[in-house]
């Protein structure tokens, strides 16, 4: 028997697709994808509507009635799991930038979602909470049409939003817009630092409020084990505190693939929305809707997949991210997909790379933790269990994610942002190997596994944890060959304001230790300096650098890059560590009074200030 979606679930649908439409800015970018699209957004909207009964209340069965306040030991537990990303981020919370990485985008997309948000907001909020009063005792019919018309309307009616915030879905960028306005009322030294707080929280929030929430499971043994594998390795705890999208796309999709090995089975649709609304806000997760979908509706063969609601929950989980690819195409963003050459993908060369990216992000035990959990999803999936076929689908999903970037021809080879994914499927294994370990007689296997994965995860952990307390350059390298790169000039600046160096209006001379002059995001990084002083960067300083204090220039900073993390052993071009040594020179012998940033006194150098007094 064919199974037709219900009113309440086809209300789900809606204010999902809406939801996300509306959060990500999309509704601005309607009247530019053509006739074409908005005939199919229509029939979409009519095909989740057509049903008597769906008013747009409150859909309540999307949580769990046994959702309660935690428990004591539950909060203790689940701030043990948070620490290490927390600790982390507090440790780092006043950190150089992080140059050549992608947070100088992140830190412009932000502020661009907060500019637009401020503007848009209050019209669309007054416009759709009129629509929601007048629309309580419509049918989903009448209420979904009209607000698809409001949406069109608003979007003719105003501007497209900024290119921007179409280069990734812009949901994360949305809900940072509050801390974005809050980092400008408090004035804080690092604005980048309004995403970074967003993205440490993620991790707490999936803990306590939308495992609860969704699943009805507070902080428990089970998420135990799997953040013991997951949340205390290096890279996760690096990227969790960072300003990328990763972080709640993540979470989204853990709280997806907990609902997936769910024994309540009365909402197959609630995976497949996690995972789309885990795309609009990083857009490699909407690789994983085929395998959760399939997971969620085709247990029972190929035929269960063709009816009325798989189908339906499929186009409106994908609705979404359809759209904002469709606007970026429009908007002329560049970022594609390139199948490798054949030469290049199965070459000697680039799997040493690889493996080379693999010992750098997990180190030897991690390695071995790795293949531990390969292992166990493979075993879990052949084994006869009753979560044998979920476990199959997640363990190709992993896969599928692991193949999509190393064939990727715009892609770095190996790098730790892209196997994120990819470790956290292959560690979903690890909440089903925690419910077969429940029981009195099976607890001491349980506490060995537990164990045995924090002993392993703790050398990496260790070594973060250690960087964060460190100078900051000593984390360049962390994330690929070329990127990030920390450099003192935080460090220097306060610490010549501090001996009375530099008055408050001082023009500082800022040399560029990188072929691209990127420094001169400093104005916009470094909220906090660029209040007191005026940066000027001058041309072609990367081989011609402003080396004497002067009437143009009484102060000059000369960063200089720490080759160390996946750069360690190698040099910049002899050209300029030649242009560097004798600028060294020549700031301590034109300068009034020279400052320095070293490791320790007589140690690595990473920078030098010369000030005229």
């Amino acid at each position: 028997m064919i199974k037709s979606p219900s009113p309440r679930l086809r209300t789900v649908l809606l204010l999902f697709f809406f939801g996300a439409v509306v959060a990500g800015a999309l509704w601005t970018r309607l009247p530019g994808l053509g006739p074409e699209a908005v005939l199919l957004l229509c029939l979409l909207v009519v095909a989740a509507a057509s049903a008597r009964g769906a008013g747009l209340d409150v859909p309540v069965q999307l949580l769990k009635n046994s959702w309660s306040t935690p428990e004591l030991r539950s909060l203790l537990l689940g701030s043990v799991m948070c620490a290490p990303v927390l600790v982390y981020l507090m440790m780092t919370w006043g950190q150089e930038f992080a140059f050549r990485g992608d947070d100088d985008f992140h830190l412009f997309a932000a502020a661009a979602a907060a500019r637009f948000w401020i503007k848009s907001l209050p019209a669309l909020a007054l416009s759709l909470g009129a629509l929601a009063l007048a629309a309580r005792r419509w049918r989903a019919s009448l209420w979904s049409l009209a607000a698809l018309g409001l949406l069109l309307a608003l979007g003719w009616a105003g501007e497209a939003s900024e290119p921007a915030l179409v280069r990734y879905p812009a949901v994360f960028y949305f809900f940072s817009t509050p801390l974005v306005i809050l980092s400008r009322v408090l004035q804080w030294d690092s604005p980048v630092n309004a995403n970074r707080l967003l993205n440490a929280l993620a991790l707490p929030c999936w803990l306590f409020a939308l495992r609860p929430a969704l699943l009805g499971r507070a902080p428990d043994r089970r998420a135990a084990l799997f953040c013991a594998y997951f949340f205390f390795q290096k890279h996760v705890v690096y990227y969790f505190a960072s300003a990328y999208l990763e972080p709640w796309s993540l979470v989204l999709s853990l709280t997806a693939v907990e609902s997936l090995l769910d024994d309540d089975r009365s909402r197959p649709w609630l995976p497949c929305l996690l995972v789309g609304g885990a795309a609009m806000i990083k857009e490699q997760a909407i690789l994983l809707l085929p395998f959760f979908w399939i997971a969620s509706y085709g247990r029972r063969g190929v035929r269960s997949l063709i009816g009325p609601e798989p189908l339906l929950v499929m186009s409106c989980s994908g609705a979404p991210f359809l759209l904002y690819f469709a606007a970026r195409r429009q908007a002329g963003v560049w970022r594609h997909w390139v199948l490798r050459r054949p030469d290049d993908l199965f070459s000697a060369a680039r799997a040493q790379v690889y493996w080379q990216h693999l010992r750098f992000q997990f180190g030897g035990s991690g390695l071995a933790l790795c293949l531990g959990a390969i292992l166990c999803a493979l075993f879990l999936s052949c084994w006869k269990n009753r979560r044998r076929w979920e476990c199959a689908w997640l363990a190709a999903a992993a896969l599928g994610q692991a193949l999509f970037f190393y064939a990727d021809g715009w892609s770095g080879t190996g790098y730790p942002r892209f196997q994120l994914f990819t470790a956290a499927l292959i560690g979903a294994s690890l909440f089903v190997a925690s419910d077969l370990l429940d029981g009195p007689r099976r607890r001491a296997i349980y506490a060995a596994a537990l164990g045995t994965i924090l002993l392993l995860n703790a050398p990496g952990l260790v070594e973060a944890l250690r960087l964060g307390l460190g100078p900051d350059p000593e984390r360049s390298f962390i994330e690929d060959y070329d990127a990030p790169i920390y450099l003192p000039i935080r460090r220097l600046v306060r610490q010549a304001e501090r001996e009375g160096a530099l008055a408050d209006g001082t023009r500082i001379a800022v040399n560029t230790p990188m072929p691209q002059n990127e420094v001169d995001l400093i104005r916009t990084a470094y909220a906090d300096l660029a209040r007191r002083h005026a940066f000027v960067f001058p041309p072609r300083s990367f081989l011609e650098p402003v080396c004497r204090c002067g009437p143009d220039a009484p102060a000059v900073l000369m960063p200089l890059v720490r080759m160390t993390g996946l750069a360690e052993g190698r040099s910049q071009p002899p050209a300029r560590l030649a242009v560097e040594a004798g600028c060294l020179r020549e700031i301590a012998a034109a300068c009034g009074r020279v400052f320095k940033a070293e490791s320790r006194p007589g140690g690595v150098l990473y920078g030098m200030l010369g000030t005229p007094r």
